[in-house]
């Protein structure tokens, strides 16, 4: 089945990214001491990329092959696999590379340098489907080089690039969306009538705990370092004669396993859940402390 175009609200996990893709890879700068007027431009900066569509690039032969799709980005990396998102966030700058896995992430020497010792953490579907296809949505105009290395025969030019991607059938008759703008990936499942949405279970992987905000409904991710990720209460609805109606859901907790506790809706139509992943609040944090530039 074919995923349905979710609303500008969709799936969580959420980045303040730029749109690093259409260069190729994103460059930054560490800067001294800055003016008010540099700290000002810096502020306004870092809300035009929030304004900027995420870039969803294919994989071909640029990375690693479990690799389908990945985003580029100001404060890290997301890589798209059949059954799991990969986050890749900067702690340093050290020359060390990004790993999925065992495997490393292939990356210039520039983005070795800027990219160092980075904080993984993995999103992982429980039960997924291990091959479940995986589709760009609404091409954007731009194109991505990699040229890396002094290999020419390595080297990839004029890759297509996505404001979105499409996993069909990442559960039977349940289909997954990704999309965003700067500061947030979202993603959005779209449940067939008659399935059941609580085959619909992940955990993270490179955290150091999960909660519940008792207040917000969030689902807050504890990393190693101090900071934390936060994943917005989730929404649903049903399309019930050309309008909207609203589903009560939130997220649950069965020990590090998150799933969607959902309340009473009409199994005769499909489902739409509509979660938020933000990163916008740690990158934040490491914009204001770097004085990064791009």
């Amino acid at each position: 089945m074919k995923p349905q175009r979710p609303s500008v609200g969709a799936l969580a996990l959420t980045l303040l990214l730029i749109l690093g893709g259409l260069a190729g890879q994103v460059s930054l700068k560490t800067q001294g001491a800055t003016s008010s007027h540099e700290n000002s431009s810096n502020v306004q900066s870092q809300q035009n990329y929030g304004k900027l569509p995420l870039s969803f690039v294919p994989n071909v032969g640029q990375t690693e092959a479990a690799v389908r799709f990945q985003v580029n980005s100001l404060g890290g990396t997301l890589f798209f696999t059949s059954g799991e998102v990969v986050l890749a966030l900067p702690q340093g700058k050290k020359n060390v590379r990004s790993e999925i896995g065992e495997q490393h992430i292939a990356m210039t020497e520039q983005d070795d340098q800027m990219e160092s010792a980075p904080l993984v953490v993995r999103m992982r579907l429980i039960g997924a489907a291990a091959e479940a296809e995986i589709a760009g949505t609404d091409a954007l105009p731009g194109v991505v080089n990699y040229f890396i290395g002094n290999d020419a025969t390595q080297w990839h030019a004029d890759i297509p690039t996505y404001a979105g991607i499409a996993y069909q059938d990442v559960y039977p008759g349940i289909d997954l969306r990704y999309d965003g703008h700067e500061g947030r990936l979202k993603g959005t499942y779209t449940v067939a009538a008659g399935v059941d949405p609580n085959a619909i279970r992940w955990r993270y992987e490179g955290n150091s705990g999960l909660s519940i905000d008792g207040q917000t409904g969030d689902l807050l991710i504890a990393l190693g370092n101090g900071n934390v990720l936060r994943e917005a209460a989730p929404t649903a609805w049903q399309e019930k004669v050309g309008a909207r109606e609203p589903i009560e859901t939130r997220y649950a907790l069965d020990g590090e396993t998150v799933r969607f506790e959902i309340g009473a809706y009409d199994a005769r139509l499909p489902l739409v859940i509509d979660p938020e992943f933000e990163y916008s609040t740690y990158l934040g944090g490491l914009l204001g402390a770097r004085g990064c530039a791009v």
